[in-house]
């Protein structure tokens, strides 16, 4: 992913690189010059110590802007990557095959808490880890124009100080999962109870929700608990071995000046480079550990963005513009503990299909197999001569219209709910609702199509808002309209009349999973399918 990264951005992250370079170089530069003022103090020279700590104090500026910038622009590298991989998540969630089997809770925690993780542990640890590189770099070859032996203590300390991470890679790893997979499961219970408020009121058991949600959200805590202790036992690991490489660096130092091989300045300023390389040190050993935890975030994104979807590319059989022909011959599914087999049968170009039946019987089986959600079927079910399982999903959204038992509003506008963004429809608008009895309620709101509308919303009843939905497969005209049941919320009169009205569209191939026990009406389909 790190490769994926930067190849994004490759300007950006050359101009990072710069930034790190001059900031870090101009940190060692600025530490030099600083040591070697001591000198000129030691020789009683104030105007030459004055001068030197003015360029010093010059440098330490550039270093501290160009940090500034560094990070900022770390940042919008970042973030700009963020976005594309949520639109690539998005992209890959719309090519799913089967839509009915989406956990949306999951696809949530993958958007929000995950890319936070993937973002300050892999990513930004990435980033800070090369700007400590050159930190650690700069500061070595300044100790090494002052003795060699200086920067091999400092690289046996450093060693140590690296070990620690390693230790710690697979609770790091596991840390990490468990934060994502508790994330999760506490967005899925919000989801679920919060949802329910309305219905825990009337039963007087609010006061239960918190012991629903606590074990859930205490788990999360848990896991973030347990990540703090491993990066601050990192952490201490590499305070002590820094506090001791001090102490040995600042008596070699010391050693080296009595023995006429270093600069008096060296003593005074060990410690600045001391500082400046074991900060580098602690920068990298922390976001080791932090790139490490990362890691299983990365490893999800990159399986769930390259991944092929075989099955899809197989189903590569597209219908011409034709006449409907369905049929259906020993036709079975079976699921783990059943295997529901059909009937026999056979819908042609502008039949009116009822499919009835009791509950659990394979209705919604049937629709999900006709519109390509589900492929492992048995036996032969074919539309215009082709296996349903080896159409294109394109070619079958292009024919079929589906409204589902429980279809979903969007919080938009009335207008924007039925058009679902295709502005070519605004037209038939006024026709589709009216197609659906909505017109007058409709046009007694407030703000008419323009009034916003979603889920359970209080402004339309569950009929109205099932309605709509219905109008949003109407207005598009399709040659073959599939009904699972989604007329079930409106009531006899208004539902009698709708289904009527499709009826009489003797353009349409019309399939209905039919729950009204109204015999008349249901003696006006030209065919009653009966599942049993």
């Amino acid at each position: 992913m790190i490769k994926d990264f930067v190849s994004k951005k490759p300007a950006l992250f050359i101009f990072n690189i710069l930034l790190s370079v001059v900031s870090m170089g101009s940190s060692a530069i600025g530490s030099v010059i600083f040591a070697y003022s001591f000198n000129a103090l030691n020789q009683r020279n104030l105007a030459k110590f004055v001068q030197m700590n003015f360029l010093f104090f010059a440098f330490s500026i550039l270093s501290d802007v160009t940090t500034y910038l560094f990070c900022v622009y770390s940042k919008k590298m970042i973030q700009n990557y963020n976005h594309d991989l949520r639109y690539h998540y998005i992209q890959s969630l719309i090519k799913k095959t089967n839509f009915s089997e989406i956990d949306v809770n999951k696809h949530i925690n993958a958007l929000t808490n995950d890319l936070l993780l993937l973002s300050e542990k892999y990513l930004w640890g990435f980033l800070k880890m090369v700007n400590a590189v050159f930190k650690i770099g700069f500061s070595i070859f300044a100790l090494f124009t002052f003795h060699w032996s200086l920067v091999l203590a400092s690289m046996f300390f450093a060693a140590l100080m690296l070990t620690a991470p390693e230790f710690f890679n697979k609770r790091l790893t596991k840390v990490t999962e468990d934060i994502s997979l508790s994330n999760q499961k506490l967005i899925s219970t919000l989801n679920d109870w919060l949802g329910g408020l309305y219905d825990l009121s009337w039963s007087q058991v609010t006061n239960k929700l918190w012991s629903i949600i606590s074990p859930k959200a205490t788990e999360l805590e848990d896991s973030y608990i347990e990540e703090a202790k491993i990066n601050s036992f990192v952490g201490e690991w590499s305070n002590i071995i820094s506090n001791i490489s001090t102490v040995s660096l600042t008596i070699l130092a010391s050693i080296l000046y009595f023995n006429g091989l270093v600069p008096f300045g060296i003593v005074v300023n060990i410690g600045s480079f001391i500082f400046s390389i074991f900060t580098g040190l602690v920068t990298i050993s922390n976001n080791i550990a932090t790139h490490i935890s990362g890691k299983p975030i990365s490893k999800k994104y990159q399986e769930i963005l390259y991944t092929v979807d075989n099955r899809r590319i197989e189903k590569n059989i597209l219908l011409p513009d034709m006449s409907v022909k369905l049929c259906a011959n020993n036709l079975s599914y079976r699921y783990k503990d059943k295997i529901i087999k059909y009937p026999d049968f056979n819908i042609k170009q502008g039949d009116k299909v009822a499919l009835v039946g009791p509950s659990g019987v394979g209705k919604t089986t049937l629709i999900n197999i006709l519109s390509g959600e589900l492929s492992d079927y048995s036996g032969e079910f074919t539309l215009n001569g082709q296996e349903i399982k080896d159409i294109s999903l394109n070619s079958l959204h292009h024919l079929i219209g589906i409204v589902p038992q429980h279809s979903h509003l969007f919080r938009t506008t009335i207008a924007e709910n039925v058009l679902l963004f295709d502005e070519t429809l605004e037209d038939k608008l006024p026709d589709a609702l009216n197609e659906v009895n909505l017109s007058a309620v409709v046009g007694n709101l407030q703000h008419g199509i323009d009034t916003v509308v979603g889920p359970n919303d209080e402004k339309l009843s569950g009929g109205e808002l099932q309605r709509i939905s219905l109008a949003r497969a109407l207005i598009r005209n399709k040659e073959f309209l599939i009904i699972d049941e989604g007329t079930s919320a409106l009531d006899e009169s208004n539902a009698r009349d709708i289904v009527r009205r499709l009826l009489n569209k003797k353009s349409i191939t019309l399939l209905m999973i039919a729950h009204t026990s109204d015999r008349k009406l249901l003696s006006e389909f030209d065919q009653i399918i009966q599942l049993s």
